[in-house]
């Protein structure tokens, strides 16, 4: 077991499972210490003796293969009995961000909730529109007034704070999010509206009035700044671990989670020829998955058998002990440099289960952060994205699509025009995001200063409301949608 920690991050020991273990080990007039000086005696303490620290329960941690079935599984484990599924969720469940508030009775209640975990991952077309999408579209359609165009598009500029990470490597980053600083370091201006130069070949305000093939940019007439700041002080609050996965979606997360739920993941891809030098300066984006999923198991033995790797000689897992031990003593930033040299010299013998395991989690918990994140206030925003082609948007009968991956649009048309097809018209979506919606603002979390990305996490219902229709400005093939959740 690791020995208390000591450190400045959430999860080190309190003061009172300090004093609690002092106690138990016979140290005296331990009320009178400070608390530092208290961990590093328990340490040293715990160090000569050999004493097996307990530790907190560790995270929820499910074997997918024995749940919910009623035999036994490949691996020759029974399936969780009720009893098993009530200590688990009891002891290292209920208190997970995921399953607030929710109360399982049953077998299958537990199985339906656990399983969401990692088998639960990509969403389901509906096979009708539920009729409050009709009339929330109904609603705000009959109570939108016409555009007012301006006579002058004179840019607007929102100033706001980004954490700046742009000359830090992946270990100061880590440590500068683990300090809890909520106050950025790097202050800068963001253009909301483009300026008159870019506008001249997308914007014209007379005919924009009166051709509905007409392609403009709709935020000059409005955009919810007060939604702009509402993001900003959640991400700002959010914990550092959350942090770090933000700022990891913005270079390599988004591929590394999309191609997961696409079915075209590629160990290979993700740990290239330039692992090392790539992820010594940006943070690898599963490192926190890693770091605390192996946390969560009371021993060695444990962690190698989840590994499933049985062709490692003796001496070869005296490598992984050793990566296993670091990882169970030392805080993220102290041990992140050996977890990727580790990752490298040994991903080729990491089995399916780890990856899936890791990523799952990583996605997971992508999710819970966007699933919180401030509401579109009324009466909505315009984002845009470009595509190289959109043979994937296949609506369902009721004209909706539902984007199975975690999508990245922007305010900017002209940025979200640099992703479409060079040799082609093709494509560039609209989407009118209407009130409610959740979807997360990147810019004050982003590798990217100049990109002013807006996210949306898996199972976004998008309701088509002009399809491939030919631009009459522009040599641009558009589709319109209306995003309803």
């Amino acid at each position: 077991m690791a020995s208390p920690s000591c450190g400045t991050w959430k999860e080190k020991y309190s003061r009172e499972e300090l004093e609690a273990l002092a106690a138990a080990s016979g140290i005296k007039d331990y009320s009178t210490m400070d608390t530092n000086t208290l961990c590093k005696i328990v340490q040293i303490k715990h160090t000569k003796q050999g004493t097996v620290v307990p530790q907190k329960p560790p995270p929820c941690f499910v074997e997918s293969r024995r749940l919910c079935e009623k035999k036994k599984s490949t691996s020759g484990k029974a399936p969780y009995s009720l009893h098993e599924l009530r200590t688990l969720w009891k002891t290292e469940c209920k208190d997970l961000p995921e399953f607030s508030l929710e109360k399982p009775k049953t077998k299958e209640d537990y199985c339906k909730l656990m399983k969401a975990r990692y088998l639960g991952l990509k969403s389901v077309l509906p096979n009708t529109v539920p009729e409050k999408v009709f009339s929330t579209l109904k609603s705000f359609w009959k109570k939108k007034k016409s555009t007012k165009v301006p006579d002058t598009y004179s840019s607007r500029l929102l100033h706001y704070s980004q954490l700046d990470v742009s000359h830090k490597n992946a270990v100061e980053t880590i440590q500068y999010l683990m300090m809890g600083s909520k106050t950025p370091t790097n202050t800068y201006y963001v253009r909301l509206a483009l300026v008159p130069s870019s506008w001249k070949a997308l914007f014209d305000p007379r005919r924009a009035k009166t051709e509905s093939k007409y392609v403009y940019n709709r935020n000059v007439d409005y955009f919810p700044e007060t939604w702009l700041e509402d993001q900003f002080v959640y991400m700002n609050n959010l914990p550092w671990m959350d942090k770090i996965r933000l700022l990891c979606y913005t270079f390599a997360g988004d591929k590394i989670s999309n191609s997961f739920l696409l079915g075209t993941f590629s160990k290979n891809e993700v740990v290239g020829n330039d692992f090392i030098k790539t992820y010594q300066k940006k943070i690898f984006p599963l490192a926190v998955e890693i770091y605390w999923h192996t946390r969560s198991f009371p021993d060695f033995k444990a962690w190698f058998a989840f590994c499933e790797i049985t062709a490692l000689p003796p001496p070869v897992q005296l490598a992984w002990k050793t990566m296993f031990t670091k990882i169970q003593r030392h805080t993220l930033d102290e041990v992140y440099t050996s977890m990727i040299h580790f990752i490298h010299k040994w991903s080729t013998h990491f089995s399916d289960t780890m990856w899936y395991t890791w990523t799952g989690e990583y996605i997971l918990h992508l999710n819970a952060i966007f699933d919180k994140a401030p509401p579109v206030p009324a009466p909505g925003l315009y984002v845009y994205r470009g595509v190289k082609n959109s043979l994937y948007v296949s609506p369902n009968k009721k004209n909706v699509f539902v984007n199975e991956t975690f999508m990245s649009t922007t305010p900017d048309m002209t940025k979200a025009l640099e992703f479409k097809a060079v040799t082609t018209n093709c494509c560039l979506f609209s989407i009118q995001v209407l009130p409610g919606s959740k979807c997360l603002l990147a810019a004050c979390l982003s590798y990217y200063k100049d990109e002013f990305e807006v996210l949306f996490a898996p199972g976004r219902h998008l309701f088509i409301t002009k399809n491939q229709f030919h631009a009459s400005n522009k040599e641009l093939l558009v589709t319109r949608f209306s995003l309803v959740n």
